[in-house]
């Protein structure tokens, strides 16, 4: 009786066999990585947008708190002051409609703004820092969220940016302005500090459109 050999008791895939499974493969990654791809982006918008909100509320404490004063540009000013009674002119004709049932249109006055804090970029502004910045009439809100937010211990400001971009556009700006006229329509973006349109509001996180990332 003939005794199989070793060789004789091994059988290995064949070329098709192997052709199949790795097209199979293919076609389960080509599905599940644009998923898996889109459930990390939302995961990150969500974080902006609870990050978004813990700005939001910051600012609003510092608004009505009359008791602390800051450099501003005519001397010792309170933030309230600063932002209620001062002209700013950095304005920004913006567009919300993303998770929305119909699209917004208005225009944003932009207050304050923080570059850098992103890792689109994985580096600070030109400046080598983190800093809030804006125009000349601002400046006792920039100081207060410097002061507050920038060099308080117990936050976690600046706040990375997770969305390294939107709609194609680097993210990494910061902002917080209020719409059209009305001062108490407190908002606050994201943007790109980098490029042609510098500054330019990307997309508004709080309050959420819809509460889409709520």
């Amino acid at each position: 009786m003939k005794m199989k050999t070793n060789t004789e008791k091994l059988k290995g895939f064949t070329l098709v066999e192997l052709i199949v499974v790795i097209a199979i493969i293919g076609v389960l990654a080509g599905i599940l990585i644009p998923s898996l791809i889109g459930y990390v982006n939302k995961a990150r918008r969500r974080t902006d947008a609870a990050n978004a909100k813990e700005l939001y509320n910051e600012f609003t404490l510092m608004l009505i708190d009359e008791n602390v004063t800051y450099e501003g540009k005519d001397g010792q000013e309170t933030v309230n002051h600063c932002y209620y009674h001062q002209d700013y002119k950095t304005v920004h004709d913006v567009v919300v409609n993303e998770g929305t049932s119909k699209e917004e249109k208005y225009t944003l006055h932009v207050v304050a703004k923080c570059a850098g804090a992103s890792p689109a970029l994985n580096q600070p502004n030109q400046n080598g820092v983190y800093h809030w910045n804006g125009n000349e009439e601002g400046k006792a809100i920039y100081e207060a969220l410097a002061k507050n937010i920038l060099n308080a211990k117990t936050k976690n400001f600046p706040i990375p940016i997770q969305s390294k971009t939107y709609n194609h556009q680097p993210t990494d700006l910061w902002i917080i302005g209020y719409r059209d006229n009305d001062r108490s329509q407190l908002e606050i973006w994201v943007g790109d500090s980098t490029g042609k349109w510098a500054s330019l509001p990307r997309y508004r996180l709080y309050p959420n459109p819809d509460n889409v990332y709520a």
